[in-house]
């Protein structure tokens, strides 16, 4: 007791200490804007209605340390509130003013501070530190730019309207290139066939800020050849209008950026219906869409490697003739500029400087955006910085995330959507919707507005993989750059030293090449930065180099993805330290899921473990943030709920995807009701009895893939809202009557083992009907004849058959299917193949056209 009353008394000296220091606000990214301050005052709201647990040794000694959290908490929520609400209306009526983005800039700046030290200290890093110095410092600031801010705002001081241009989508015409949508526009407009046609003519570019009475007196001049003589706007539309009646004309709106722009304009172009014409280019899909009510919408799309090469060609040697040693590097030259117009245009411009040497084709091939000159250098970025100032605040990190990924990578979607979702960058401020739907619309509005690629799309349409073209990428790296948002480190890992990686996210990728401008002497390699928040590695190595336990030392981090690296063993443990990791991936021979709960905040868990199956232990039911699961060949172990009963409180009601389990086909009920709200199930069973029944009876799910071993089914119960089913290792005549009780079964996937082919084993649907189903692949089935009529798949879409060995025809029958697009084949009989072709010559006969894709591996 006399040591504890002792030890009281240090509390006043190490509060003065750490009072008496300088706290320094650091220059943090602002990307994100007012959507980050909403993450933060969530954060803040979450955590003064729970405790934080401050359980670190010292704490008797300072019990009211936590009061003391609790206290700055409240009023910076406060502050925050405030100046957010502030800087809305601000943003509501569209008022520049240089001082408040000034303010709002720096808050943002303060608000990620404070987001760090209140990390730091529910990590029990540098807790004196934090709640006495850099908290009570950030509160300071803000709560002087509040009262600064406030008091700007009340007296309205200098507030002048200035129209903005809502930050909307890109108009998807396959380019964000006005140079190329200007030139067509150009070409139809200028032609003489097209001159001759009409009586008078005008053409007009609208700015993003445009003045509406600029616009009508550009357009009444070139139409009337005299100038308006100062007339007001809609006296001046007026005029316009009444001189455009009973004449045949073209007006060419280029460029357009608003909706509002065709709003005011539209009503001056009277429809004599003399086959007038308006042309309105456009970036923007909203405007686009506003538009098409007049008129049907035409897309640019990019252009063909041989129509790239012809113009890479043109551009290079004019009316000269390709020297045809040059043929091949010219193709792989116009391949490498992805169809996009601008950007061959200036790659023809490096190349004209030696346009002969075919080494410096190379070269440039090899470098292709590190010999820009400044000049192209920079139009090139200023055509990608409009486009990214156009994008909404909430869309510009998810854009510049993708520097994340190695060039030409191939993104996948679901990862991505994690990766954002993990990151804050998407908010579920719309009640009902998942943070995931948000995500897919976010992805949509940034393949909208062109700066985002589809890499490929599922069998429903939706996006599978996405990628980023080159130009977008050096945008997105140099942007990242200025805005301390993210850093990639590219090189080989024996010279990588994670202490000079000041960026607070760090993007890893190998080669084994060693870089030129580092040196090779052996080094000790020094701990990562403390302040770093994300690390993720985006190819295989073969590296010796483990940084788990590096890592583990870094308090901050909230993403890790390190499937890169493959270590014999790892255990959950390794990672304790950690509190603030959502997205963890790992690749381990042995994976170890420690008892003891940890890693509370874990949203998304992936786990690349093939030499042992993982045991999932009781701690894995009390993280309660878990949406995303996969751990190939776990075994969950509910062994301690063999009697079904289980608290409430070890439900994991957010787990929306869960896969590569595996469980006991007759207990799976217990899993379904650990989790609730499934909508992805991927699982492998295993049998106790020979014979199960297996009830999956959980309306949430969607999407299910099922795999039985040793398992003869008695009955399958599958849930009434499933649209894709892909089921191995059962012979289909054992599932077939389940199945086709789905009314919205939209993919089905069957594969079986080669133990099932029999010889002359015939698959009958008779009056078995898919109704719904799109997409159907069949792998592996051991039959030699399928009979099915045309009323089995009314709607379908895609058939894929793969090494079906003994099967020997498709079902004639498929001719008849008004749905059908594609057929695949891989691996199968020629017999087979020339079924295949029989059926679309078929289709070709009966209905004139040819809209079947055969495809034959």
């Amino acid at each position: 007791m006399q040591i504890l009353e002792k030890t009281k008394d240090l509390r006043a000296p190490v509060e003065s200490y750490y009072k008496s220091l300088k706290f320094t606000p650091s220059q943090f990214r602002t990307v994100g804007g007012l959507r980050f301050l909403d993450s933060l005052l969530r954060k803040l709201n979450e955590m003064l209605k729970s405790k934080s647990d401050l359980g670190f040794l010292m704490k008797p000694l300072f019990d009211d340390l936590e009061r003391e959290l609790s206290s700055i908490t409240s009023i910076l929520e406060k502050e925050l509130s405030s100046l957010s609400s502030i800087f809305r209306d601000v943003a509501k009526v569209h008022h520049e003013h240089e001082i408040l983005k000034d303010f709002q800039r720096r808050t943002i700046n303060l608000a990620y501070e404070a987001e760090v030290s209140i990390d730091y200290i529910l990590a029990q890093y540098n807790v004196f530190w934090h709640i006495f110095c850099s908290l009570p410092t950030i509160l300071k600031e803000i709560k002087q730019i509040n009262a600064e801010v406030s008091e700007i705002w009340s007296a309205d001081v200098a507030l002048k309207p200035h129209y903005v241009v809502e930050p909307c989508k890109h108009l998807p015409n396959q380019h964000s290139n006005p140079v190329r949508k200007m030139t067509i526009a150009r070409k139809v407009y200028n032609k003489d066939m097209i001159v001759s046609r009409f009586n008078v003519q005008a053409w007009c570019i609208i700015s993003q800020s445009y003045n509406l009475r600029e616009l009508l007196q550009d357009i009444f001049s070139q139409v009337t050849g005299s100038k308006d003589n100062g007339d007001k706007e809609d006296i001046l539309s007026d005029k316009l209008r009444k001189s455009l009646m009973g004449k045949r004309y073209l007006i060419v709106l280029d460029d357009m950026w608003d909706c509002m722009a065709w709003d005011d304009l539209c009503l001056c172009f009277p429809d004599g219906g003399n086959r007038s014409r308006v042309v309105v280019t456009t970036r923007l899909e909203k405007v686009g869409e506003h538009v098409k009510y007049y008129t049907d919408l035409n897309f640019l799309p990019f252009l063909t490697p041989d129509e790239s090469c012809k113009l890479l060609q043109k551009k290079v040697f004019q009316k000269e003739d390709l020297p045809p040693e040059l043929q091949d590097v010219s193709l792989a030259v116009a391949e490498k500029c992805k169809g996009l117009p601008l950007v061959i245009i200036f790659v023809a411009g490096i190349i004209k400087r030696n346009k002969m040497e075919a080494s410096w084709w190379h070269e440039v091939k090899d470098a292709l955006f590190e010999y820009l000159d400044h000049e192209s250098g920079e139009y090139s970025l200023s055509t990608m910085q409009l486009s990214y100032d156009n994008l909404p605040d909430y869309l510009k990190p998810c854009l510049l995330y993708m520097g994340m990924f190695p060039e030409d990578a191939r993104i996948p979607v679901s990862k991505l959507i994690s990766l954002w979702i993990a990151e804050g960058f998407v908010q579920n401020i719309e009640s009902g919707r998942l943070k995931e739907e948000i995500s897919e619309d976010y992805l949509m509005d940034l393949i909208s507005s062109n700066v985002v690629m589809v890499s490929r799309r599922r069998y429903n349409g939706k996006v599978k993989y996405c990628q980023v073209h080159d130009v977008v990428l050096h945008f997105c790296l140099e942007k990242s750059r200025q805005e301390n948002f993210m850093l990639a480190v590219k090189g080989n890992h024996i010279q990588f030293q994670p202490s000079e990686w000041k960026g607070n996210r760090v993007s890893l990728s190998f080669s084994k090449e060693l870089s030129k401008f580092t040196s090779l002497a052996s080094k000790k390699r020094k701990p990562f930065q403390q302040h770093l928040r994300s690390l993720i590695t985006t190819n295989r190595t073969n590296s010796e180099w483990n940084p788990f336990r590096q890592v583990s030392e870094v308090r901050l981090l909230k993403v890790l993805d390190l499937s890169s690296f493959s270590v014999r063993a790892l255990s959950s443990a390794t990672l304790k330290p950690l509190i603030h990791p959502k997205y963890l991936s790992v690749e381990a021979e042995k994976f170890h899921f420690h008892p003891e709960p940890h890693l509370p905040h874990l949203e998304t868990l992936i786990v690349s473990s093939y030499n042992q199956s993982p045991l999932l232990a009781a701690s894995f039911w009390k993280m309660k943030r878990l949406r995303h699961v996969e751990i190939y060949y776990a075994e969950l172990d509910l062994e301690f709920d063999k009697q079904g009963i289980f608290e409430e409180s070890s439900k994991l009601e957010n787990l929306r995807i869960l896969r590569g389990v595996k469980y006991q086909a007759d207990r799976v009920n217990v899993l379904l009701r650990r989790c609730p709200n499934l909508h992805e199930l991927q699982i492998s069973f295993k049998a106790n009895n020979f014979f199960a029944c297996i009830s999956l009876k959980l309306e949430s799910l969607t999407q299910l893939r099922l795999s039985f071993d040793s398992v003869l089914l008695s009955g399958l119960h599958l849930p009434s809202n499933l649209n894709k089913l892909v089921l191995f290792k059962m012979p289909i005549e054992n599932v077939m009557s389940f199945i086709v009780r789905l009314p919205c079964l939209e993919y089905l996937q069957l594969r079986e083992l080669p133990t099932y082919l029999t010889l002359n084993r015939v698959w009958y649907l008779e009056d078995i009907k898919f109704l719904k189903l799109k997409y159907l692949k069949l792998v592996r089935l051991g039959i030699s004849r399928w009979e099915a009529s045309e009323d089995s798949f009314p709607q379908l879409e895609t058939l894929v058959i793969k090494t079906c060995s003994e099967l020997k025809e498709i079902p004639l029958s498929f001719a008849d299917v008004a749905t059908l697009k594609q057929i695949k084949l891989m691996y199968c009989k020629r017999s087979l193949k020339d079924s295949a072709e029989k059926i679309k010559k078929e289709v070709e006969e009966n209905e004139g056209c040819d809209h079947i894709n055969l495809i034959t591996i």
